[in-house]
């Protein structure tokens, strides 16, 4: 696995920590776009282009996408000039997220299925994360 993966990997189970409990935290209004920063540090390129190519949009059902009620969209985005890919996606806290079931995979080569087993966050758990639902490809 290169070091740019396991970069992809701890970038956004960071993130996807920080989106779930702040955004489903507030009120519903709109679609939100986020970023991502580096915890690891440990190549500038990648880390430098993740920042700039990964993005997620989260939509509630007040927002552009068609939603039921209650429902939230979390919309994983690779945009870009440099070959990148996001291999896992890690989601903490069991009770805002424990109905999440359904994984729409959408684009060419995008296929990602339930995550099972150990989903500690690679190298090393540098973050204080503990994922309840995730996603590998």
């Amino acid at each position: 696995m290169s070091n740019y993966t396991l970069f992809v990997q701890r970038v956004l189970t960071t993130s996807s920590l920080c989106i779930a409990a702040g955004y489903l935290a507030s009120s519903p209004a709109q679609a939100l776009q986020f970023n991502f920063n580096n915890i690891t540090h440990n190549n500038a390129v990648n880390e430098s282009t993740g920042e700039r190519q990964l993005l997620v949009d989260v939509t509630d059902s007040f927002g552009k996408e068609d939603l039921a009620s209650n429902n939230v969209l979390f919309k994983f985005s690779n945009v870009g000039t440099f070959a990148s890919s996001m291999t896992q996606i890690y989601f903490d806290n069991s009770t805002v997220l424990e109905s999440m079931g359904t994984i729409v995979d959408s684009g060419a080569g995008v296929n990602f299925a339930a995550a099972a087993g150990n989903m500690n966050l690679p190298g090393g758990n540098t973050v204080d994360f503990s994922p309840d639902f995730g996603i590998k490809s």
